[in-house]
């Protein structure tokens, strides 16, 4: 472990010292390159001012073809009207413009010398800064294989390392047991200390102390073979099933991790929810002037088939909230919280339909009026689905809203004689010349 920690050390040291040098490398770098920008902007403007002179070249050969041209014509002109006076006067005055574009093409010749001289020494410039660009960058390809072989190195010994602290940490943890067990069979005492003083102290020899120590014992002979061979399979049991406990127990903690982590993500949602049921629970019971929770009971801890939502009630302001069971409320109390919970699931979940039973069976009149107008209005809002009341009677002068319909069903041996009478009316009501009820049932 010593010679493992030396080498690691020096591998830090080296890797330091990879990561200055390719820090000076970089900066070295970054130095030619920026020389190299300013060099080819330098020429790229020796570029530009060649192609400036250049044209103007081409523009003064032109301009001297030109007046050659223009002398040409001249002459023959001249010649043609034999005037001798005026041909002198325009050969002196071409000659004075031939010499003036003669200057003015030495001078751009010059000019243009010059250029290419800057030129020659900027690409000189250019070829030397690229050269040291790339042998910066080779350097750099260098000290980069050099880093990553280090920290390859480094994290080898840091893996070797990692494992060497698992087994001794291991061998600890076997060392503390097989303390805490010599100290249950045999308590220290002085003689045991005295004894100890004289044992070896490095493991070979131990273990060569503990081979001997058993095989003077399993050389005793055992008066009862059944005895011994009964230790021995209880011995390996005791070992298998320690071994077993072991596993079972990391098996355990593993898994408690992985209910937690899905916990976590669940469990914050379903609060969410219950709080808004919770919501509109209390506020359609305040509408009844009564008083109602639901809260979310987690007292089963990690068994989650024990988890249950409870619905807390008060109806009478001298009382406190208690929850809902068949012993402390009426049946029409009952029925009061049950048809408040359903409203209150209303908004949360999506079906096409809704049907109601008899669910005003056993109220009082009060709060059977109540129940009613907050099942009427929640059913008469917005994109909510269409509830169906079954009942066999409804209080009187109870408000419904304009969605309400209201359905009728007739039953028994005499619905014959009440249909026939029923199309009798129907046929009075009917205009004069109007369209007759046809007959049957």
């Amino acid at each position: 472990v010593s010679t493992n920690a030396g080498e690691r050390q020096t591998v830090v040291h080296n890797i330091a010292e990879l990561r200055d040098n390719k820090a000076t490398l970089d900066a070295q770098l970054a130095e030619a390159n920026g020389a190299r920008v300013k060099l080819d902007q330098m020429l790229k403007n020796i570029g530009n001012r060649r192609n400036l002179l250049t044209a103007a070249g081409r523009e003064a050969m032109a301009l001297i073809k030109q007046l050659e041209n223009k002398v040409t014509q001249t002459q023959e002109v001249l010649n043609k009207e034999r005037n001798v006076e005026d041909l002198s006067v325009a050969e002196a005055r071409i000659e004075r413009e031939l010499a003036k574009k003669t200057k003015q093409r030495e001078k751009m010749v010059l000019e243009l010398a010059d250029i290419f001289q800057e030129l020659t020494a900027a690409m000189h410039a250019y070829a030397a800064c690229a050269l040291r660009a790339k042998e910066l960058g080779e350097q750099t390809a260098h000290m980069r294989r050099e880093f990553e072989r280090h920290a390859e190195m480094s994290n080898n010994l840091r893996t070797t390392l990692e494992k060497i602290e698992k087994m001794c940490t291991v061998d600890k943890e076997k060392a503390r047991a097989k303390k805490l067990t010599a100290e249950t069979e045999a308590p220290m005492n002085d003689e045991l200390k005295e004894k100890f003083t004289t044992w070896p102290m490095n493991v070979e020899e131990l273990e060569e102390a503990i081979r001997i120590v058993m095989e003077h014992a399993d050389a005793i002979l055992c008066p009862n073979q059944m005895v011994l061979e009964d230790y021995k399979r209880r011995k390996t049991e005791i070992d298998s099933l320690e071994v077993t406990l072991r596993t079972e127990t990391a098996k355990l903690g593993s898994a408690q991790g992985d209910i937690g982590g899905i916990k976590d993500r669940w469990l914050p949602k379903l609060r969410s929810l219950v709080e808004r049921i919770n919501e509109q629970f209390k506020n359609n019971f305040a509408q009844i002037g009564c008083a109602g929770e639901v809260k979310l009971n987690e007292d089963a801890g990690e068994a989650f088939e024990h988890w249950k939502l409870e619905i807390w009630v008060k109806f009478r302001a001298a009382t406190d909230m208690h929850i809902l069971d068949s012993h402390r409320q009426s049946g029409g109390e009952r029925s009061v919280s049950t048809m408040l919970y359903l409203i209150s699931l209303q908004e949360l979940t999506r079906a096409p339909f809704r049907v109601v039973d008899e669910i005003n069976q056993g109220m009082d009149p009060i709060n059977e009026r109540k129940i009613f107008k907050r099942m009427t209005n929640a059913a008469s809002q917005e994109s909510t689905p269409q509830t169906f009341l079954l009942t066999p009677k409804l209080l009187n002068n109870l408000v419904y809203t304009e969605d309400c319909t209201v359905l009728c069903i007739f039953n028994g041996p005499w619905i014959e004689e009440m249909a026939t009478r029923w199309r009798e009316m129907q046929a009075a009501l009917q205009p004069i010349g109007g369209p007759e009820t046809p007959p049957g049932r």
